[in-house]
C-alpha cells in the first residue's frame, strides 16, 4: 500500500479507507475483452492522465451498457439470485448497502463496508455464491473489481444518481422505479427503509 492508501493486486489499483462509503463495479467474465481494454488505452496514451482515465472509463461504460458479452444477468432468475446476495450481505451484517443495480452483464453497489470484511472479501464472497448458485461452468466473473472511495457529499451524489440511471441509460427502462434489479424499484426502496431501521 502506498501513502494514498492505494493498493494493487496486479490488475485494477484499490483504495482502502475505513468507514467512507465505497462504490464498486464487477462484470461478467465475457462482458468486457482485455483486447479491447488494451487497444483503447494505446489510443489514449498521448491524453493528461486524469482526461485519460475518464475517458476509459466513459468508454468502458459505454461498451458493456451496449449489452456485449452473453449477458446472463440478463436472465430475471440469474439477477435475482445476484440482488438476493447483495441483500444477504447486508442483512447478516457484512456491510450497510446503500445503492444497487444488477445489469445484464456487471453490477453497481455502493456500500459502507463494516469491520469484519474488507472490501476484497466482500467482493470475492458474493461473486463466490452467485458463481455457485447461477451455476455457470467455468468462471462467471472477471477476476478483478473496480472500487472508488466516496470523496465527499457531491461525489455520493452523482454515484447514488449513476447507480439510479444506469438502467435507463442503457435503455431497459425509461424510469429507474421500474426496474426490478434495482435500489430505485418502490419495492427494494421499501426494503431498504425498513433494514435501515434495524
Amino acid at each position: 500500500m502506498d501513502a494514498n492508501g492505494t493498493y494493487s493486486r496486479g490488475y485494477l489499483p484499490h483504495i482502502k479507507s475505513p468507514g467512507a462509503p465505497v462504490f464498486i463495479t464487477f462484470r461478467l467474465n465475457d462482458a468486457l475483452p482485455r483486447e479491447l481494454v488494451k487497444k483503447w488505452k494505446l489510443e489514449l496514451e498521448s491524453q493528461p492522465k486524469e482526461e485519460r482515465e475518464a475517458e476509459l472509463w466513459r468508454m468502458i461504460e459505454d461498451h458493456i451498457d451496449a449489452g456485449s458479452g452473453s449477458c446472463l444477468l440478463r436472465e430475471p432468475q440469474n439477477a435475482c439470485i445476484v440482488q438476493d446476495a447483495f441483500k444477504f450481505g447486508h442483512e447478516s451484517g457484512w456491510y450497510r448497502l446503500h445503492d444497487w443495480v444488477v445489469m445484464p452483464n456487471h453490477v453497481h453497489l455502493l456500500l459502507d463496508a463494516n469491520h469484519t470484511k474488507s472490501v476484497g472479501e466482500i467482493v470475492q464472497s458474493l461473486k463466490r455464491f452467485t458463481s455457485r448458485h447461477i451455476g455457470e461452468n467455468g468462471r462467471l466473473w472477471q477476476p478483478d473489481y473496480f472500487d472508488r472511495t466516496i470523496r465527499d457529499e457531491e461525489h455520493l451524489r452523482r454515484v447514488t444518481e449513476y447507480i439510479a440511471w444506469n438502467p435507463a441509460k442503457a435503455k431497459l427502462c425509461s424510469d429507474p422505479k421500474h426496474f426490478p434489479f434495482s435500489s430505485s424499484s418502490e419495492e427494494n426502496e421499501t426494503w431498504l427503509k425498513l433494514t435501515q431501521k434495524r
